[in-house]
């Protein structure tokens, strides 16, 4: 590893490996479809069948290159200074309590929603990063994320609007992408539950 990439590895390695996690399952999803179709999010099976470990499995594939590419790096541009607040702060598996809130708050609330249909599938983490780019709002506010050409510096409090819009543009231009908005509302509302339940004072911030 790079003097760079070993320090970034080192003050964020959860997300690093949630990274490598959901590039190398996806990748290998999208090569083998009939493996896929098994991981995916499909709420009948989920509530009817007892497949469980589809609320776990889906969060880990995706059906298109740009759904995957969106997602890795919206969890590393919010993802990676979360954790590496929450680890300076002496809370580092916090940073596992929030994305897997998105993960289950998401999945589960879908899940439900569409139990008796047989023909819904989605795929994608979405959901966690929602939880993890809330959390990150709330932690830290006033990060610079990044510059857009005629705004000038957008604060993190201000990104999740900018998230939506390319999540919007890329399922719009990609149909194939199986990407569950509803899953986003409901992973961004598990992060923002635990983050507030757990420290209330990100609020005053706010105010």
């Amino acid at each position: 590893m790079t003097p760079a990439f070993s320090e970034q590895f080192s003050q964020s390695p959860l997300t690093f490996i949630l990274l490598f996690i959901i590039a190398l399952t996806s990748a290998i999803g999208m090569w083998r479809r009939p493996l896929l179709h098994q991981l995916l999010l499909a709420p009948y099976s989920i509530i009817h069948k007892k497949e469980y470990y589809r609320l776990f499995t889906a969060d880990a594939v995706h059906n298109s290159w740009p759904h995957v590419a969106v997602n890795l790096g919206m969890l590393y541009i919010f993802g990676a200074p979360l954790e590496q607040s929450l680890r300076f702060a002496g809370h580092m598996l916090i940073f596992v309590l929030v994305y897997f809130s998105g993960l289950l708050a998401g999945g589960v609330a879908v899940a439900f929603h569409h139990r008796n249909d047989r023909g819904y599938l989605s795929a994608g983490c979405s959901g966690s990063v929602m939880a993890c780019m809330f959390s990150s709002m709330l932690m830290l506010p006033d990060r610079i994320v990044f510059y857009v050409p005629g705004i000038g510096a957008v604060s993190n409090i201000y990104s999740g609007l900018f998230y939506l819009v390319i999540l919007w543009w890329v399922g719009k231009k990609d149909i194939s992408s199986r990407m569950n908005h509803e899953q986003h509302f409901y992973g961004a509302l598990g992060g923002i539950t635990v983050t507030v339940g757990l420290f209330p004072e990100v609020l005053k911030g706010l105010s």
